[in-house]
């Protein structure tokens, strides 16, 4: 068998063809049994016709009519139906040379110790398959130089039937499981989920763009923008004033209800009103501060929390500001009374000592 195979190949005009026709899977004993020799294989026997020169031949029923060479077909046996077609070349102007194959490729290990150990690629209707059988390792696709693989067009929709899908992890636990992070990049705007800086996750931009987080698909019921700023409750960036965007950080639509909170550590306080150095407006004062201007002193104004609303922890010194001082007027109205108390006991036992004084 050898020998033949040799002098198959030693008589081919185009080798490549051959190695093609030998590398296909059929059976060894009916070949050698039914062997052909290299006319009688690229003979056309339904017109009796061959192009050896250039190794075109047809012996397919569309192109008989007009006896123009444009294909090699290998059938099975002696028919030359359809249902008997192996393989054909072709060249097709539109795309060139192509190889047709029918019923399904396996590519076997070349080892044979498992013969179950194969791909194998069929066409089923209108699905194609490409399937890995019996191997534990799976069906791998990569470019062996570390280029781009694709898989699909921008025409496709891919899908994953499979249980989990492992990317840059071999054994992945999740529906999808990757080693690393996953960034979606549309028209510049590049957003990832993956890991953060010291052991955290991190979901956010790496390009200089916001971040709209919601739900329902119905609008954003947070946005982070590009300063550090949270805005919650669908407030935006635009609602607020520019002053008040390099003062805060978090601007919260409708208010928030919470059992408590805390401020943090303030080196601002009102103590400084018992300090001796503190100058107490007089009540006088004050009452004429508040005919003219309708408020207590060091207090905003109604139009002013209107246009730029307030800090709370300065109204909070405010506003403890007014207590203190209150109180300081309290201290000195009591004093004023204990004076007035003392002075009526001593005028009054003065007036008891005159009533009981003999004449």
């Amino acid at each position: 068998m050898k020998t033949t195979m040799k002098l198959l190949i030693e008589n081919a005009n185009k080798s490549l063809l051959v190695l093609v026709l030998l590398s296909m899977p059929f059976n060894w004993s009916y070949a050698q049994s039914q062997l052909l020799t290299f006319a009688e294989l690229t003979a056309d026997r339904t017109n009796n016709w061959t192009n050896d020169a250039n190794f075109t031949t047809t012996i397919d029923a569309n192109n008989n009519a007009t006896n123009i060479p444009r294909s090699f077909s290998w059938f099975i046996g002696p028919g030359t139906t359809d249902a008997d077609l192996l393989m054909y070349l072709t060249k097709i102007p539109a795309s060139g040379n192509e190889l047709h194959l029918f019923g399904k490729t396996v590519i076997q290990n070349p080892t044979w110790n498992a013969s179950w150990d194969n791909l194998t690629s069929w066409v089923e209707g209108e699905t194609s398959f490409i399937q890995s059988n019996g191997d534990e390792q799976g069906l791998k696709i990569s470019s062996n130089t570390g280029n781009k693989v694709y898989i699909g067009d921008s025409n496709d929709q891919v899908f994953f039937p499979g249980n989990n899908i492992g990317i840059g992890i071999d054994s992945p636990q999740f529906k999808v499981h990757a080693n690393g992070g996953f960034v979606s990049d549309v028209n510049g705007v590049q957003v990832i989920m993956g890991p953060g800086k010291n052991s955290t996750g991190w979901i956010g931009t790496l390009s200089n763009s916001g971040l709209f987080i919601g739900t329902n698909n119905t609008g954003s019921n947070m946005y982070l923008d590009t300063s550090d700023n949270v805005y919650i409750g669908g407030v935006q960036p635009s609602d607020i004033k520019t002053s008040m965007r390099s003062s805060y950080d978090l601007f919260v639509h409708n208010g928030i209800l919470s059992e408590d909170y805390g401020i943090g550590p303030k080196a601002t306080w009102a103590d400084y009103v018992f300090n001796d150095t503190y100058e107490l407006k007089t009540l006088k004062e004050i009452d004429e501060f508040i005919s003219v201007n309708k408020h207590l002193p060091n207090m905003p104004s109604q139009k002013s929390v209107s246009e730029n609303g307030y800090n709370l922890h300065e109204m909070n010194v405010t506003l403890l500001e007014k207590i203190e001082e209150l109180m300081l007027y309290t201290i000195d109205q009591q004093k004023e009374l204990d004076k007035l108390k003392e002075d009526y006991t001593g005028l009054k036992k003065s007036i008891h000592n005159l009533q009981i004084k003999p004449n």
